[in-house]
């Protein structure tokens, strides 16, 4: 199981004056890359079975924002999240060997919870 949690911010906060002859921005982007694998292969004995689960358990924020009690002059404000991430996960097993009898099957579950807030 990979579990993330992160908090990217980018924000303005004052109660001067902000003053910009050209554009004012505010951008708050994150990104991740998480593989996840479990391997649940029989390796030691031909008779057993495997059973593998992988999970990728993820809490992503991102914010912008303006704060305070600024006086703002500029001929444009943009205040935006963004960013993106990539979630894999992969369960292997595998079954016994052919010569063996088992009454419980081999199982791989994959799964992704995602909460994101912007």
């Amino acid at each position: 199981m990979t579990t993330l949690r992160s908090t990217t911010r980018a924000f303005l906060d004052t109660s001067g004056a902000l003053t910009s002859a050209g554009a004012v921005a505010i951008l708050a982007t994150s990104g991740f890359d998480i593989d996840t694998t479990a391997n649940a292969t029989p390796t030691v004995d031909a008779t057993n079975n495997g059973a593998a689960v992988a999970n990728n358990l993820t809490l992503i924020i991102d914010e912008a924002f303006v704060d305070g009690t600024p006086t703002i002059t500029t001929t444009t404000l943009s205040i935006r999240t963004g960013g993106g991430s990539t979630l894999s996960a992969v369960a292997r097993s595998g079954a016994a060997g052919s010569a063996t009898r088992s009454s419980t099957a081999p199982s791989s579950t994959t799964t992704h919870r995602v909460r994101s807030r912007e």
